[in-house]
């Protein structure tokens, strides 16, 4: 995706990584892409935080979004998990 998120796809991967297989079988299947990603790194500390910050810091070098702009567009998307971890790596 955006060159700012470079950072947070490594920790993202990094954390997902680790995490046991089958975490995301916790989430709803209709939940949102925040839902499905916040379980499947439920267990890792920090995790939601890189991915936070990565959305903060894409907003801010474009310059042209509001804060909360690409979590709030995150958490209305609906799909696999597999769909929703393109939307924050690249």
């Amino acid at each position: 995706m955006k060159r700012s998120l470079l950072a947070v796809s490594a920790a993202l991967t990094l954390a997902l990584g680790l995490s046991p297989p089958g975490s995301a079988a916790t989430a709803n299947p209709d939940a949102s892409c925040a839902g499905q990603v916040g379980a499947s790194v439920a267990g890792q500390s920090g995790a939601r935080a890189v991915i936070a910050h990565g959305f903060i810091a894409e907003a801010q070098s474009e310059g042209v979004h509001p804060p909360g702009f690409f979590q709030s567009e995150w958490s209305r998307l609906h799909q696999p998990l597999e769909g929703c971890l393109e939307f924050i790596t690249p």
